[in-house]
């Protein structure tokens, strides 16, 4: 049945599609079907696009007032592939069915097209690609892993974006720079901007660094990490206009650790679902810095997600 002819309302449609009377498992169609939105199953992977309660009520509005553009995609198992936050908005209308296609596809192998059909549709953030990557490509983190570019282009096309956006998250990622960074090198950029700057390594064991750098009452730490991955971290901060000492700030970075303490976590714990540094999260939360403004956006759209998935 074309889903233009499927009505709008279906409040009241307990036995529509192949809900009761019939089985998922019974279809393999391209045909658009009435699918019971009861049998329907969060796929596993989904937790990389979690949308926010106002995103699906803004959502619910647009189909209640259009009507729904386009059908959904399950595999045989029920589990949806593509339309979630569809899904999630037809249930608020109150409907019990929902127009969708059945397409054979593992669950094992459609970690792609739930990423694409994703990416696909809408913008998505820094903090969602490093879900993507997290999930699709966990070597990214790995300092000690080699990236060629054939991977790249392998992990760009399955993801469905773009291979140079791919390249500049990696190196954001990973903190690399063209140049071998020295102390001195750290040393002198932040003393163009404060003069009594002082930088210290400190040997954190293992192998691993901290860098150090100390502003009158105020210390920013990179690491621990490889003495080389600390000093670009802490040179790309000197050369940011984002760690920047601003007073103007301080309201900001007061919120943003009231919203964590509301939330129940740590600097650590809520760093880690940012996609940032405990580091890099304990001087905004100081207030010091212009990032402070897109970290406050970020941990508002995180408690909206925490406030639905509760």
């Amino acid at each position: 049945m074309p889903v233009e002819t499927l009505p709008d309302k279906r409040k009241n449609q307990k036995n529509t599609g192949y809900g009761r009377q019939n089985t998922l498992k019974s279809h393999h169609t391209e045909k658009v079907v009435d699918l019971d939105i009861a049998d329907l199953k969060e796929h596993p992977d989904n937790y990389i696009f979690k949308a926010s309660s106002q995103f699906i009520k803004n959502l619910a509005a647009s189909i209640a007032r259009d009507g729904l553009e386009e059908p959904i995609l399950v595999n045989r198992e029920g589990y949806i592939i593509s339309g979630h936050k569809r899904v999630k908005a037809c249930k608020l209308l109150g409907w019990t069915a929902i127009p969708g296609k059945i397409r054979d596809i593992p669950l094992k192998g459609s970690i792609g097209k739930l990423i694409r059909s994703n990416t696909g549709r809408q913008s998505v953030t820094r903090r969602i690609r490093n879900r993507i990557y997290e999930r699709i490509a966990p070597e990214f983190w790995d300092l000690e892993a080699r990236i060629t570019r054939k991977r790249v282009r392998e992990i760009a096309p399955e993801i469905g974006i773009s291979e140079n956006t791919v390249l500049k998250d990696l190196s954001y990622i990973r903190g690399e720079t063209s140049e071998k960074v020295t102390q001195e090198m750290v040393a002198q950029e932040w003393r163009s901007k404060y003069r009594k700057a002082k930088v210290n390594l400190i040997d954190a064991g293992d192998g691993l660094y901290i860098c150090q750098v100390s502003l009158h009452s105020q210390q920013i730490n990179s690491g621990p990490d490889k003495m080389q991955a600390v000093l670009s971290d802490s040179l790309k901060k000197a050369r940011s206009r984002y760690w920047e000492r601003d007073s103007r700030y301080s309201a900001t970075g007061l919120e943003i650790r009231t919203i964590r303490k509301q939330l129940g976590l740590t600097q650590s714990g809520l760093a880690h679902a940012l996609g940032i540094s405990q580091s890099y999260l304990a001087e905004v939360e100081a207030g010091m810095y212009e990032a402070a403004n897109s970290i406050l956006q970020q941990v508002q759209d995180y408690r909206e997600e925490v406030r639905e998935l509760r």
